[in-house]
């Protein structure tokens, strides 16, 4: 049996502008995290696809510095279907039907005096 798996690297090499220069990573990583969860809350997808809430908990920065950096993002989501899902491999499914404490680890390069580009997305294995 296959079982899919979101692969959210296929979206990479995503560029964000922001308005000004003065962004703290945080912030950056945010807005790509925003981008990545978004499509998957969209009214029209199938119930097993949709996620009917999503919600971050923290970023917080590992490595580097405005140039090029590495943050790690925690979040909860809450996908609709609570039987069958392509969220099953992002931890355990709650009572309340969240799945908690998820980590990714966000690798961001600056790539000019406003802009900033996703270059990598890895997530813990689940055992």
């Amino acid at each position: 049996m296959r079982i899919y798996k979101v692969d959210f690297n296929k979206k990479l090499q995503m560029a964000i502008t922001f308005e000004n220069n003065d962004v703290k990573p945080e912030e950056v990583a945010y807005k790509f995290w925003f981008e990545l969860i978004k499509p998957y809350q969209e009214r029209n997808l199938s119930p097993w696809a949709r996620l009917i809430d999503a919600r971050f908990n923290k970023f917080q920065l590992l490595m580097g510095e405005k140039k090029d950096f590495a943050i790690a993002a925690t979040f909860w989501v809450k996908p609709e279907s609570e039987t069958w899902s392509i969220f099953h491999n992002w931890g355990k499914r709650q009572k309340d039907g969240t799945i908690q404490n998820i980590h990714w680890t966000m690798g961001i390069k600056n790539t000019g005096k406003k802009e900033y580009r996703h270059t990598r997305l890895r997530k813990p294995q689940m055992r």
